[in-house]
């Protein structure tokens, strides 16, 4: 059976996140940093706990897969 990613509703709203995936960029935090900053993140924003609250668990944790329809 096919593998399907499971997507966070939450992030469906987040502009970073549809731009990594319409560009087929591998969603991680580097990129996400790269694209939310384009590509001149502020020092220490990768260990800013209220930026990190703010992204999308797909991204912090990658993305779930089950195997199914």
């Amino acid at each position: 059976m096919a593998k399907q990613i499971i997507h966070d509703i939450d992030s469906d709203d987040d502009v970073v996140l549809q731009k990594l995936r319409e560009t087929g960029t591998p969603l991680n935090l580097k990129n996400y940093i790269a694209f939310a900053f384009l590509g001149d993140p502020p020092e220490g924003i990768e260990e800013d706990g209220e930026f990190l609250a703010s992204v999308p668990d797909v991204i912090l944790k990658s993305p779930r897969r089950r195997v199914g329809r």
